[in-house]
């Protein structure tokens, strides 16, 4: 029963984050998504792209990321 309660505590004082998905397929989204103002933005290289997009995709991503293209509040993260 401690245990639980110890759990509902600290979850009330997690930072909550907006999360903001863009298609690793459509650069022509990430600077409009990088300035929303939205705390991360995702540039999904799977879920949301063609198999035979996905090469194209991170290459997109990652001269995006070359240029020093970054949103507001975060730093790139790789999953």
């Amino acid at each position: 029963m401690v245990r639980r309660g110890v759990a509902l505590r600290c979850r009330r004082h997690r930072h909550r984050h907006t999360l903001l998905f863009v298609p690793g397929s459509r650069r022509d989204r990430f600077d409009k998504a990088a300035s929303a103002g939205a705390d991360r933005v995702v540039i999904d290289l799977q879920d949301t792209v063609a198999p035979e997009d996905e090469g194209d995709a991170r290459h997109s991503a990652t001269a995006w990321l070359a240029q020093g293209n970054r949103c507001r509040r975060s730093a790139p993260w790789r999953r």
